[in-house]
């Protein structure tokens, strides 16, 4: 695995409503780019040229295109996060099986809710995010999928320990990944969510028997 890079600081942070529409601009132009052309065309040159500033006003926020991609890579996970606690926190409490085919659904439309343009953008910026080191969109939730696991009693009798917990979020989580990644025809499939499934709920009903 590449080695974690630490986040490139903004310039100048956009405290004024017209500094921050500049900033919204110049991401979603970079947006753009990646939804449309890939990584290899997102260039400060083209997404200044995109947003409609001069290279200067872009330097003005961004000191380079890393600073753009971590702001850019931050954004998408905090979206993802916050729609995934959203709809964690509306989990029916019942069978121990729809409870878990529930999260699972959770977590497979967390990477397939937007349309074919955003699903691109959202492919870049997980590709993006795992080359240069960091935490993808979903590691900072797996707290709270546990917890939603452990409070409806979903096959086990008692809390998972710190290792449990660990091993089976990102067995699940590194799947969902995968798929990403790969761009694989399986991700939208019930075949494949069945097999999530009936992954968490194995692991979940052997731990009871530790």
């Amino acid at each position: 695995m590449a080695e974690h890079q630490s986040p490139v600081p903004l310039r100048k942070k956009p405290s004024q409503a017209r500094a921050r529409r500049t900033v919204d601009f110049i991401l979603e132009a970079a947006t753009q780019i990646l939804a449309s052309h890939g990584e290899a065309a997102l260039t400060t040159n083209h997404i200044a040229e995109r947003a409609g500033f001069s290279i200067g006003t872009l330097y003005q926020y961004f000191p380079n295109r890393d600073a753009i991609l971590d702001t850019l890579i931050e954004r998408e996970r905090e979206s993802s996060e916050k729609h995934i606690r959203d709809a964690l926190a509306q989990v029916s409490r019942g069978e121990v099986a729809g409870t878990v085919r529930e999260i699972v659904r959770i977590l497979v439309n967390s990477f397939t809710r937007h349309g074919r343009m955003r699903n691109r953008f959202a492919l870049s910026i997980t590709r993006l995010s795992a080359a240069r080191g960091g935490q993808t969109r979903l590691d900072h939730v797996a707290g709270s999928i546990v917890e939603v696991w452990c409070s409806t009693g979903v096959g086990t009798s008692r809390d998972l320990s710190d290792s449990e917990a660990f091993v089976l979020t990102r067995a699940v989580l590194g799947t969902l990944r995968a798929a990403v990644l790969e761009d694989s025809r399986l991700l939208k499939t019930k075949a494949f969510e069945e097999a999530i499934v009936r992954l968490i709920l194995g692991f979940l009903r052997s731990s009871t028997a530790v």
